[in-house]
């Protein structure tokens, strides 16, 4: 090989080692930044929590220095947002999401089963306790066991409307009356996933779901279907607006942090895999 061959070698093989070298980096860009959204929101990112009726399993939103569980249902407007996977059929006046404790008629609550129509998927909204009365969106729906689906609530007192999503689209939506705009629940009140809170177990019965929750996100403000849609796929959404944020996918110990900021802890006991939540406490600072 003469010196200009050798040369000409040379330069090639670190063209060629170079393009290698940006190749691999657009892999790993790729696999981090990527892959994860396309392949673990839907399948639920990574963990989640686990419910199971009879066992009155609960997660227990605990405010502390200066938290408040109005945060969580703005009065101006509001969206609650979980990926749920069924374990079993679906059960009537079963909580994917619920505020509520002893004093009656002061309720919000998504789930099932919580409008006129036993086990449609339902949101529900109830004045601040001046009228005692509430409203409801719903619509019935066949949910297949052991698949996951995106459920997203949206009250907008404002705009007098309440919508229910079920993967992004829109099943239903439901105008506000003025005996709940006008008295908007704005007091502070136990929030709870899977469940009711330990007052309605204890003297109701149990309002457990027999699922996995997961991606569980309290948003200060009306989103619309399109922010629905660009997110709810997206294991790190965009936070403009979110107050909180549980992904439950510490799978192990006894913490468990709020993804959007340092405002909120969890406790709760788990197992490898799913969390199993016999009664999950999730303090907001």
């Amino acid at each position: 090989m003469t010196r200009v061959n050798f040369i000409s070698f040379q330069f090639i093989n670190r063209i060629r080692l170079s393009y290698l070298k940006l190749v691999a980096f657009r892999i790993v860009i790729l696999y981090f930044f990527l892959i994860p959204n396309l392949f673990f929101a839907q399948n639920s990112c990574f963990y989640s929590f686990n419910f199971t009726f009879g066992s009155k399993s609960a997660v227990s939103l605990i405010p502390q220095n200066g938290g408040r569980t109005s945060q969580f249902y703005n009065i101006n407007g509001f969206t609650w947002e979980a990926w749920i996977k069924l374990n079993g059929p679906i059960r009537n006046q079963s909580v994917i999401i619920a505020t509520e404790d002893q004093p009656l008629f002061h309720d919000i609550i998504l789930g099932f089963g919580w409008g006129n129509t036993p086990n449609a998927l339902s949101f529900l909204v109830s004045d601040d306790g001046f009228a005692n009365r509430t409203i409801n969106v719903e619509s019935p729906q066949n949910l297949v066991i052991n698949r996951w689906y995106h459920v997203a609530a949206v009250c907008d007192y404002d705009g007098k409307k309440m919508h229910l999503y079920l993967d992004g689209n829109l099943l239903n939506t439901q105008n506000l009356p003025s005996y709940i705009t006008d008295h908007r629940l704005a007091s502070n009140h136990e929030t709870h996933i899977g469940n009711l809170s330990p007052w309605a177990r204890s003297t109701l019965g149990d309002f457990g779901i027999n699922a996995d929750i997961d991606e569980i996100r309290f948003w200060k403000t009306v989103r619309s279907q399109k922010q629905i849609q660009d997110n709810m796929n997206l294991c790190f959404p965009d936070t403009t607006g979110l107050v909180a944020f549980f992904k439950a996918d510490e799978a192990r110990g006894s913490i468990s942090k709020n993804e959007t900021n340092s405002n909120f802890m969890e406790t709760w006991s788990g197992l490898d895999g799913v969390l199993e939540c016999q009664h999950l406490i999730v303090s907001l600072v």
